[in-house]
């Protein structure tokens, strides 16, 4: 009745359906469950429930889950990451959230790289900024990046093609300094008037320096995460209902 009145009907049965699972019901129809003890025998029963996040599978929506994925997709290089993507639409078995996390990291790594590029630079100058189709027209050209546009204009919508690339945008430092209209594209200036060093030494090493300080800030913060979930678990039933 509480999670009712606070989560939608969606959320609702999102993060229950994932609360079975974890739990140990196997679904074996569209509206039964097996019991967990039909499945596992009851002495073993005991294990803890939330540790599982850590061997649940891809689809698991678990923050826990994302984390491990994120951090194994960002280990990896820009060619790597697009072989990946190349490999995942030729076989057609996309992974709602592994590979949701893959093109949006691509996404950001490309127009990064776009922006890093001295002739792209250039022409930001000359133009007063860049357009989104502009970053696209670079990554077409580019030899890593060339196939990314049109692999991810077929997986998703087109609203959902703009709202995550323009995000991605956003998020890698690029700021709108001239909105769209009937005849006219938004432009952006690029990260380097914004974040970016001109220096590209230094850059290495800033970048290197914020990667260093956003790991301990994750670490801090899994370490938080962590001591709450003892916590919760070393509690009763009763107690957390309360």
């Amino acid at each position: 009745q509480i999670m009712r009145a606070k989560w939608l009907n969606k959320s609702f049965n999102n993060h229950t359906g994932e609360a079975l699972k974890a739990a140990g019901y196997t679904k074996i129809s569209q509206f039964r469950w097996a019991l967990p003890e039909d499945i596992v025998p009851r002495e073993l029963q005991c294990t803890n429930v939330l540790s599982q996040g850590y061997q649940a599978d891809e689809e698991d929506p678990s923050n826990w889950t994302q984390k491990r994925i994120i951090s194994e997709l960002e280990s990896k290089s820009d060619e790597e990451l697009m072989r990946q993507l190349n490999d995942t639409a030729e076989s057609g078995n996309w992974s709602r959230i592994k590979d949701s996390h893959l093109a949006k990291l691509l996404a950001k790594r490309g127009f990064l790289a776009a922006a890093k590029d001295e002739s792209f630079q250039r022409l930001s100058r000359d133009s007063g900024g860049v357009t989104k189709d502009q970053v696209f027209e670079w990554m077409s050209r580019s030899e890593t990046f060339q196939q990314y546009e049109q692999i991810m204009r077929a997986k998703w919508s087109e609203n959902s093609f703009i709202n995550h690339t323009g995000a991605a945008l956003k998020d890698v430092g690029y700021a709108k300094i001239r909105n769209g209209g009937s005849h006219a594209l938004a432009r952006y200036a690029l990260p380097e008037d914004n974040v970016l060093s001109q220096d590209s030494e230094s850059d290495e090493e800033d970048s290197d320096d914020r990667k260093q300080e956003r790991c301990e800030v994750e670490e801090q913060r899994i370490s938080k995460i962590a001591a709450l979930v003892d916590e919760l678990e070393s509690k009763t039933n009763e107690e957390l209902m309360e």
